[in-house]
């Protein structure tokens, strides 16, 4: 009987990290989020840290992650999140823009403009004739895809 109480308490030790670690990483984003309402950037960082630690595939936490780094100016780790947002939860157009977007800040170290044009054209996949046609124009028009950037602009409109 104490090799049952043993074995038991072993499996629920083990398992209870794993059960919990929503709900522990919804409470790390409530911190943040108070810590953000009364102006401590650094500490909700602390909190998105842990709650991107206990639940790595919230999309959710890594975009707010990559926000408060935009905004401090840590465009590395903001872009690094924001890719890996845009990732997760394909076919957001908001998570998608972003990410576009800290790449597209990133372009001059190898391999960010590989990621800007990807986003870029993802964007516009996902919503051919929204608001993010305009803006992956540009971009590929400032990159030199003049083509690229002229076939965005340029709307069929049937005849009726």
């Amino acid at each position: 009987s104490t090799a049952v109480f043993i074995v038991t308490g072993l499996l629920v030790l083990g398992v209870l990290p794993t059960v919990t670690a929503p709900w522990r990483a919804d409470r790390s984003h409530h911190q943040a989020m108070t810590a953000l309402a009364v102006g401590e950037p650094v500490a909700a960082l602390r909190h998105l840290e842990s709650a991107v630690i206990l639940q790595p595939r919230h999309p959710g936490y890594l975009a707010l992650t990559a926000s408060i780094h935009r905004t401090r100016g840590n465009i590395v780790a903001a872009a690094l999140m924001s890719t890996r947002a845009a990732d997760l939860r394909s076919g957001d157009p908001v998570l998608v823009r972003e990410a576009a977007r800290d790449s597209l800040r990133l372009i001059s170290q190898a391999g960010w403009l590989d990621y800007a044009i990807g986003y870029y054209e993802e964007l516009v996949r996902m919503d051919p004739f929204g608001p993010g046609r305009e803006e992956s124009a540009a971009f590929f028009e400032a990159i030199g895809r003049d083509e690229r950037a002229a076939g965005l602009r340029h709307v069929v409109v049937g005849d009726g």
